[in-house]
C-alpha cells in the first residue's frame, strides 16, 4: 500500500480503497446522490464526527462550509447543511471512521480533516459517476474549507 504527499497532506491507497468501497456499498441498488447531495452529506459528516476522529478536530467543531472545485469546468459547488443530507452523512461518518483507523494503523496518527477531503478529491477526480448521479463528464479537483459564516 502506498502513501504520498499532496501539499501538506498525506494520502494513501488504503484510505482511497476504503472510501470507494464504502461509496459503492452506499450506491448499490439505490438511487445515487447528486454532487450537491454528496457535498451536503460530506459537510454534515465532517461537522458531526465524534471527538478524536481527526487530529485537527477544532476545524470540524467550527462547522465550516465545503467548496467543491471542479477541474476543466471551472465551476464550484458549495455545501449546505439540510435535513436531506442526514441519510447519507451517517454512513459517510462510518467510512471516515474506517479511514481514521487506517491512518492510525499505518501512520500512527489520526488523519486531518483536509486529508479526508483530499482522499475524497482524489477518488472523485476520476469517474465520479461510479458513485454519483449526473456526474458523468465531471472531475473533482479539490475541496476547500471555508470558515463558518463566510
Amino acid at each position: 500500500m502506498g502513501w504520498w504527499k499532496q501539499g501538506d497532506d498525506l494520502l494513501g491507497d488504503g484510505p482511497v480503497d476504503l472510501l470507494e468501497q464504502g461509496l459503492a456499498e452506499l450506491s448499490a441498488g439505490k438511487p445515487k446522490p447528486t454532487w450537491q447531495e454528496f457535498a451536503n452529506a460530506v459537510a454534515a459528516a465532517i461537522n458531526e464526527v465524534p471527538d478524536g476522529m481527526f487530529s485537527d478536530r477544532t476545524i470540524s467543531k467550527e462547522k465550516p462550509t465545503l467548496r467543491f472545485h471542479f477541474a476543466l469546468q471551472g465551476t464550484e459547488l458549495t455545501s449546505a447543511l439540510d435535513q436531506n443530507s442526514l441519510a447519507l452523512s451517517g454512513p459517510l461518518s462510518e467510512i471516515f471512521g474506517s479511514i481514521a483507523e487506517e491512518y492510525e494503523e499505518h501512520r500512527g496518527r489520526k488523519p486531518t480533516v483536509t486529508e479526508i477531503l483530499g482522499t475524497i478529491s482524489f477518488s472523485m477526480g476520476v469517474r465520479p459517476e461510479r458513485f454519483l448521479s449526473g456526474a458523468a463528464g465531471t472531475s473533482l479537483a479539490r475541496i476547500s474549507l471555508e470558515p463558518a459564516g463566510s
